[in-house]
């Protein structure tokens, strides 16, 4: 859990159980109550969650259609939302290209990192 941004797991774990809050609760490293939650408000407002009017105990959300085929993909929602609405508007090669270039961290400070991180190693 730890590794996965809490959105994407959350998602996964709501198709599981119509409960994911409790669910990810009982993981070894469970992330805190308000944390899924948050994860479970930014999954309504990208599309891929519904909030459901919970009565009587029933399920606080329900997957979308969106949110089944993001789930399929093994990247963060947002960037699954972006591959995914790249290929219903026919620009599927230019969306992979930006949803891999916002996936990553600064490029252009990567190798000065690992550069510092190896003088300090040799010192």
């Amino acid at each position: 859990l730890v590794r996965a941004p809490l959105p994407t797991v959350a998602l996964k774990a709501l198709l599981l159980d119509d409960r994911p809050v409790e669910l990810l609760g009982e993981a070894l490293d469970a992330p805190r109550r308000e944390a899924v939650l948050d994860a479970l408000a930014s999954l309504v407002r990208i599309g891929a969650v519904r909030r459901l009017d919970a009565k009587d105990g029933g399920p606080e959300h329900a997957v979308e259609p969106l949110g089944e085929v993001v789930s399929r993909l093994d990247v963060d929602a947002n960037i699954g939302r972006l591959v995914v609405f790249g290929a219903a508007l026919g620009c599927l090669d230019d969306m992979a290209v930006v949803a891999a270039a916002a996936s990553l961290r600064d490029v252009f400070l990567q190798p000065f990192e690992v550069a510092k991180k190896k003088k300090k190693g040799g010192d």
